[in-house]
């Protein structure tokens, strides 16, 4: 659905007017394979979690939501999944 929409807006506004929602897209859906994996690693987990992992620049930003201060089971996901992260995707920064 996604990409047929994607489609026909190159057509109509040209490439690079939809060339953010196209890697928009694509983060959309690397990050479900992400979390698909990351999930199958981690079968007894008793937190559900769910990241989206996302290109910089390509979606809005604003500092103010980095000022979050995650609970320390939280703060174990994290560190977790940062950990699966860059062993399955050496080179890239989260």
């Amino acid at each position: 659905m996604e990409k047929s929409l994607i489609s026909k807006l190159k057509i109509e506004v040209g490439y690079n007017s939809v060339r953010k929602m196209e890697n928009m897209f694509k983060d959309m859906e690397n990050s479900r394979q992400v979390m698909k994996s990351y999930k199958d690693s981690k079968k007894n987990q008793d937190v559900e979690l769910n990241v989206e992992v996302l290109t910089s620049g390509q979606w809005p930003y604003n500092e103010e939501n980095d000022l979050v201060k995650l609970t320390p089971v939280l703060q174990s996901c994290q560190v977790q999944f940062e950990q699966f992260y860059k062993n399955k995707h050496k080179g890239k920064h989260l």
